[in-house]
């Protein structure tokens, strides 16, 4: 992905398995300046070429992955680069909309959540499909099946 969008410039809010992989330290050897303190995430998010977070978990009915974006830093990264990509642990992905809500109610009290499907879709401009108006224009989701040290998850 990194090469495809030629990017030179990455936002990364730090996961345990973004560590684990050593994603920082993949990007910054292909020559990609990484951002992941909170003010600099502030200051160059929207100028970044990538945004790097992690998720709680997936949504197999909708292809929806869900995030706690109480960090202003998350909702940074998760909307204005032009190419999201999360890191999903797949112990965590739920069958349907009514297990995400069961999590969120008994684990979410307050706060910035929500729910990730993909680059925004409107066609309410002449009719014609617009992609990634709102937010990304990609998104992708690293689904590993290790826990961040190791094993099976």
């Amino acid at each position: 992905l990194v090469a495809e969008v030629g990017a030179k410039k990455a936002v990364v809010v730090e996961s345990p398995l973004e560590v684990a992989a050593g994603i920082t330290e993949a990007l910054r050897s292909r020559g990609v300046t990484v951002y992941n303190e909170p003010s600099d995430i502030a200051a160059h998010a929207e100028t970044a070429d990538i945004g790097i977070s992690g998720v709680e978990f997936g949504v197999a009915e909708t292809g929806s992955v869900f995030q706690d974006g109480g960090a202003i830093a998350t909702r940074l990264v998760t909307i204005l680069p032009p190419l999201h990509v999360v890191f999903l642990p797949s112990a965590t992905i739920v069958p349907g909309i009514t297990e995400a809500f069961d999590i969120i109610s008994r684990s979410f009290d307050r706060g910035y959540v929500g729910f990730i499907t993909g680059p925004s879709r409107t066609a309410d401009i002449e009719r014609v499909l617009t992609i990634g108006v709102h937010g990304p224009s990609r998104f992708a989701i690293i689904a590993v099946d290790e826990t961040p040290k190791g094993g099976e998850a």
